[in-house]
């Protein structure tokens, strides 16, 4: 099997995706396609993949989809980082480095929380 950057080459812009397999991730909760979040020149742009395979429900699927050769996926550092090491997987457009996702905290503000937990919560939020 041909590897996906050998048929279209390596990206240098996001606008080079459009060219290459992606493998999108199917958001469960909306049932649409998670945008891969860059960061280009300080200026943060979504972008929408489309391909012919999708994965539902398993955010590790699209690793072993793109391990395997089958495409371009978007994940997380620290999922991917001893495939990368190990010469398994290659890192492109590493001048336009994701960013992370939005999250909460939610925690009960009426109970004693453990100087831990507080440390916790202060470090996250920027404290």
């Amino acid at each position: 099997m041909t590897s996906p950057l050998v048929r279209a080459g390596m990206p240098r812009r996001v606008e080079d995706l459009a060219e290459h397999q992606c493998l999108p991730f199917v958001m469960p909760s909306t049932g649409r396609c998670a945008p891969w979040l860059f960061r280009v020149d300080g200026r943060d742009l979504d972008w929408t993949p489309t391909g012919r395979i999708c994965v539902f429900d398993d955010v590790l699927g699209v690793v072993s989809l793109t391990e395997s050769g089958l495409g371009i996926c978007q994940t997380y550092d620290f999922i991917v980082r001893d495939r990368v090491e190990e010469g398994r997987l290659v890192e492109v457009l590493d001048h336009a480095q994701g960013r992370s996702r939005t999250f909460s905290l939610i925690f009960a503000t009426h109970r004693r929380l453990s100087a831990a937990t507080r440390a916790l919560i202060d470090f996250l939020a920027g404290e």
